[in-house]
This record gives structure tokens, sequence and C-alpha cells, in this order.
């Protein structure tokens, strides 16, 4: 299926973080798209907002890029201050921007930093770099594609994991979240024979991805992800979907 691309100008925020330099995406034009069924979201469209220290966008039928991590998989000075931080960027933001432009546009820039960090700089126990450990990973992400969720692809790396999904009719992006850092844990925790059942930090890093474009984009990101690892440190997969590449 052959989607509207996507257009940013990417700015250099006038505030930048000591762990995140920040900068600003624009987004020009607004996106429409011609087929109803599309997986990928509109802007204006309804969608579950849920709420921790961010803002969690979900919509049945659409694609998500969901990042996860060890509970700890960064230092704890780059976990303070998400909130303050993403104040502190809006006030550089182009006034006519809504509040949905800036969440999506935060989103683009925090991601894409937080998962340059997470690459770049392996922090942690990094237990996901043991096969045993990983494969109950890799079990759970899988566990209820095509009856909760479509699984498009997903690496599991040392210490993180990224997955593209599209919830299924009656499943929100948080119920299927949930089922898979729960049980994944306890299974972990019971291989381990260690106490406790918490692994993962609660809240995963989510976008909602907005065409064909980005899709093929971020599969691409999936599948080179792992590329400076030893081949038995990580797993990943991508669906078939020659449909994405039709007429390129």
């Amino acid at each position: 299926m052959q989607g509207v691309s996507t257009e940013f100008v990417l700015i250099e925020s006038k505030r930048k973080s000591k762990d995140f330099p920040l900068r600003t995406a624009v987004l020009l034009p607004p996106l429409s798209f011609l087929n109803p069924k599309s997986v990928y979201y509109e802007k204006g469209q309804n969608k579950e907002v849920t709420h921790s220290n961010l803002p969690h966008w979900s919509k049945e039928a659409t694609l998500l890029f969901v990042t996860f991590r060890l509970l700890d998989s960064l230092p704890p000075d780059v976990e303070k201050n998400i909130i303050e931080e993403y104040d502190a960027w809006k006030k550089t933001q182009p006034a006519k921007l809504s509040e949905e432009e800036l969440q999506i546009l935060y989103r683009f820039a925090w991601h894409r930093n937080l998962n340059r960090s997470l690459d770049e700089k392996p922090y942690g126990s990094c237990l996901l770099a043991q096969p045993p450990i990983r494969s109950i990973v890799e079990e759970e992400i899988r566990r209820y594609d095509g009856k909760h969720y479509d699984l498009s692809a997903f690496v599991i790396m040392p210490n993180h994991v990224h997955v593209l999904l599209q919830p299924l009719a009656g499943y929100t992006l948080s119920s299927i979240m949930s089922s898979i850092k729960r049980i994944s844990s306890y299974r972990i925790h019971k291989l381990l024979s260690s106490a406790g059942n918490h692994l993962w930090r609660k809240e995963s890093f989510d976008c909602l991805v907005r065409s064909a474009q980005q899709h093929r984009r971020i599969r691409e990101y999936i599948h080179d992800n792992p590329r400076y690892l030893s081949p038995d440190t990580y797993t990943v997969w991508l669906k078939d979907e020659p449909e994405l590449y039709e007429g390129l």
C-alpha cells in the first residue's frame, strides 16, 4: 500500500538538555490519507489517551512503534525531568502548533534521542543479551500475534526492545504491553531464581505511525539496530510486507 509522505524540517532547539539535545521537527504539510482503511494515524482522529510521565496514544487498527526497556537501562540522571523537558521544549515551538501537533513532534525528537542513547551506550545489566532470557521475551511478543495485534517487526537488544505492531479491535496498547511485560518478567525471574516480579520500566515509549514512508523507515531502523552487536546478543524479526515497497 502506497502511503503519503511525511515531510519534516529540523531546527535546532534554543534549549538543549545535558543528555538529549533536542531539535524541532516541524511537520509540513498536514497529512491526508485517501484509503479509509489505512493502518496509519491521521491528525485529528479519535484515539485512546493514557497518562504516566508522558501521555500515551493508541488507536485500534493503527500501527504503533513501541520501545520498552529494562529498569536499569539508562543512568539515573537521564531518567529525570521528562515532563520538565517537554514543557521547556514546548516554549521553543511555533505558537500556531496545536497540543496534538506538539506531542507528535516531541515524540519524533525524544524517541530518536532516547533510542540513540540506548543503542550507542549499552547500560545496566543487559540481561536480554542472554539467549534464554531473550527467548522468553520473544515468545511473549509473539504469543498473541494475529489474535490481539498484528506484528510488523521487532528487535530485542541487550537492554531494550523495539516493536512495530497494530492493535486489533478490542485491544489497547496499554493492555498489550502490560501482558508482554508482566508475563515475561515473571518467567525471567523464575528462570533466574530471583525475587520480585519487576524487570521492565513501567512506562513504554510509543509513536503512532503516520505514513507508509515512516513505516518503511522504522522497519529499516529495526533491521539495522543491532548491526554493531555480536550475533548471539540480539534477536531481530521482520514480517514479509512486499506491498510496502511496491512502486518504489
